[in-house]
């Protein structure tokens, strides 16, 4: 699991801040490779990762969903299945 647990300054206020970290079609893409397929509801998009070594790729495909939510303490989790296989149906 991928925890992100520090801090940095953006130049925007708070609100700014915490609507962007759970806007799926800004975070996804934050992770090289990334990008959303579909928005399927405001917590969870269909998504996909290419990941690439060398002259090979390989397409990881699964749901992303908000399933943790905390507004006061700005605390949020996005979730992707584990065991995702390269090129899997939408789970």
């Amino acid at each position: 699991m991928v925890e992100l647990d520090h801090s940095f300054e953006t130049g925007k206020d708070e609100a700014y801040n915490w609507e962007a970290i759970l806007d799926l079609d800004r975070i996804v893409p934050c992770v090289e490779g990334g990008k959303v397929i579909e928005r399927t509801s405001p917590e969870e998009a269909k998504a996909e990762i290419v990941v690439k070594m060398g002259a090979m790729s390989m397409t990881f495909r699964g749901t992303v969903t908000v399933t943790e939510r905390d507004d006061d303490a700005h605390r949020a989790h996005d979730d992707l299945p584990h065991g995702v296989r390269p090129a899997q149906a939408w789970t």
